[in-house]
């Protein structure tokens, strides 16, 4: 990430990039918190942690958690977009009492070891886009690096198990992406073939008529 692109980020924050503070060398900016921008930071032991301007600038925290005066290793991500989706992952996959567990841990989604520790899943995945959500290329696979990405929101509804796939001229779309494609609602295009008995051709291929509503 460039100088003016942290600009764009932190506003008219001070720029850390490759200074070095103690035994930390922030890299770059990831994240606007509550707090600050949060940066991604190297130590000299070869550790890495996200931590604020705040806390890099102010020597609260000097080392990614190496240094043996009783310092404990922190990300300061708690509370973020990236964080966020994390704990949502967790709690759906391990907490049988979560409203959507049967979705999910119910059926036998589970995670790879290695993401129950943040700072692994954050060294993996990257930080949560704006506007993206996490989601798994295979809907029946796990959580692992090779089967998520941060997706938007209208690639999550593609993805859905219930969403109703349509086959026609060789090509095998969602109704969501017909829709897209054709330029009729996903709602339509699903009453034309499942309630009014139309053939896929005929769903796809028939303006609508505003005047009559749904035909």
């Amino acid at each position: 990430m460039t100088y003016k692109d942290s600009i764009t980020l932190a506003g008219r924050a001070v720029n850390l990039a490759g200074k070095k503070f103690n035994k930390l060398t922030p890299i770059r900016p990831v994240e606007r918190t509550n707090q600050g921008i949060l940066w991604y930071c190297v130590c000299s032991c070869g550790g890495e942690t996200y931590l604020t301007a705040g806390k890099i600038q102010s020597g609260q925290t000097r080392s990614c958690g190496c240094l043996c005066d009783g310092e404990k290793m922190h990300h300061n991500m708690t509370g973020t977009p990236t964080w966020r989706s994390w704990r949502s992952m967790r709690q759906r996959c391990n907490n049988k009492n979560h409203t959507t567990y049967s979705n999910w841990g119910g059926r036998g989604i589970t995670i790879c070891p290695e993401w129950e520790d943040f700072i692994v899943f954050v060294k993996e995945m990257g930080v949560r886009p704006t506007g993206m959500t996490l989601e798994r290329i295979d809907n029946d696979g796990n959580y692992h690096k090779e089967n998520c990405k941060w997706a938007t929101a209208l690639e999550q509804s593609n993805n859905r198990r219930n969403n109703t796939r349509y086959e026609y001229c060789g090509h095998n779309l969602t109704s969501t992406q017909w829709a897209e494609r054709v330029g009729i609602s996903r709602q339509l295009i699903d009453h034309r073939i499942n309630k009014a008995g139309w053939s896929i051709e005929k769903a796809l291929t028939t303006t609508p008529q505003k005047q009559t509503g749904k035909n």
